[in-house]
């Protein structure tokens, strides 16, 4: 039985982990408010604006993740609300 969960992350300008999947891998969707006037970005340890994947808000993108797979999150400025829900396959 597949397992789920959900988080809500406040991200700031400073690379912050958002998320880290499991052994198993898991499948996440990934949403900014629609009230936030900030660009979220996600990639890896030293994401920037300059290097991460845009997420703006109101948008949302469905992601496979494999096992053990770490994502973090910064803005260019200011704060924003990262929501994430997370399916695993365990």
């Amino acid at each position: 039985m597949a397992s789920f969960s959900s988080t809500q992350t406040t991200v700031t300008a400073t690379p912050a982990l958002v998320l880290t999947s499991d052994t198993d891998g898991c499948r996440v969707v990934f949403h900014v408010d629609t009230g936030g006037s900030h660009t979220l970005y996600l990639g890896g340890e030293t994401v920037s604006s300059t290097t991460g994947f845009a997420l703006h808000g109101g948008l949302a993108v469905e992601v496979a993740l494999p096992p053990n797979t770490k994502v973090y999150a910064c803005t260019e400025a200011g704060t924003e609300t990262l929501f994430c829900m997370i399916v695993g396959n365990n």
